[in-house]
């Protein structure tokens, strides 16, 4: 498929970014997939960000650092305002169920850093989209179910850990691959999502170096976008991301070097994250993984196998 086919294909897909979220030096190759998926970026001062269509790669990561940011100031708030009409006892257990929650958020989104400055610890969750994706939903969650109990509307603890087990919010191919060249595909209804709630989507590679793959914002002034499969080639072995949209590869298709560079040889996960819960969202058929468990839309890249 030719660029310019491309570049009509993802032409005002402002929403969908690729990065590296590393905990070292973006490579060259990182940027030229940026510019391959009809991503401009902007190199020189910083602008606001308008984050109902983001028109770069800097302005795509300050709107999801903006949600971070933002998520984290209202649990807080909302925490302090719950906490201000308990007694002592009430204030000592709901300390107790926040502890609770923390740890919760740290195993389940993997967050080890102890760092005490409050924006250096948000710096460095966004080094790691996935994981950015992660916190954010689980601090939404959370600043619902303390409205929830502000409200006297809370529900019992055990209705609590049921409806949080319902809930799927991450699909990922198991066990990890660290080696071989591997294909997976996701078909999203981007309107219909973007109706349902605002969502931030990561489709992926996660090893312990870092998150590699498209980032997808998705807000309610987006719901008249079309239902799109993105397609995934991971070479774990020359340690190369490749990715398309409705079957269009970007400036660099599997095979060429121009992908987004990612390590080889190590563990890792392919797949979806999301920030809010997909499972109604999956049920209705608005969002769908392909592991390879049924035949591809597209088909599958030359050397390439299906990761199941």
């Amino acid at each position: 498929m030719t660029c310019n086919v491309w570049e009509r294909i993802v032409a005002g897909l402002s929403w969908i970014n690729m990065f590296a979220g590393v905990h070292r030096p973006i490579v060259r190759g990182a940027a030229l997939l940026t510019l391959s998926l009809g991503i401009v970026l902007h190199p020189g001062a910083t602008r606001a960000a308008n984050c109902d269509q983001p028109a770069s790669e800097e302005e795509q990561v300050q709107c999801l650092g903006a949600d971070l940011r933002r998520t984290d100031a209202e649990i807080n708030r909302v925490y302090g305002e719950v906490r201000s009409k308990l007694d002592d006892a009430g204030k000592l257990a709901l300390r107790n169920e926040q502890r609770a929650w923390l740890k919760r958020r740290d195993e389940t989104c993997g967050l080890d850093n102890k760092e005490s400055d409050r924006e250096k610890w948000l710096q460095a969750i966004l080094a790691n989209r996935a994981k950015t994706v992660c916190v954010v939903r689980f601090t939404n969650e959370r600043s619902d179910q303390l409205a929830a109990e502000q409200a006297g509307k809370a529900p019992a603890p055990e209705a609590k850990a049921a409806a949080s087990s319902g809930d799927l919010y991450e699909i990922w191919g198991k066990p990890p691959v660290s080696a071989g060249k591997w294909y997976i595909e996701a078909t999203i209804d981007m309107g219909a999502v973007a109706k349902r709630a605002e969502t931030a989507l990561f489709f992926g590679a996660e090893s312990q170096e870092g998150s590699y793959g498209p980032l997808i914002q998705l807000r309610h002034n987006r719901s008249g976008e079309p239902k799109h499969v993105l397609g995934l080639a991971v070479d774990l072995d020359g340690g190369w991301l490749y990715a398309r949209v409705d079957g269009a590869w970007g400036k660099s298709a599997p095979g060429q070097t121009g992908g987004l560079q990612i390590p080889s040889r190590l563990p890792t996960v392919l797949g979806l994250t999301s920030s809010v819960s997909m499972t109604d969202m999956i049920k209705d058929g608005l969002i769908s993984l392909n592991f390879g468990e049924r035949p591809f839309v597209y088909a599958v890249p030359d050397g390439y196998k299906p990761l199941k």
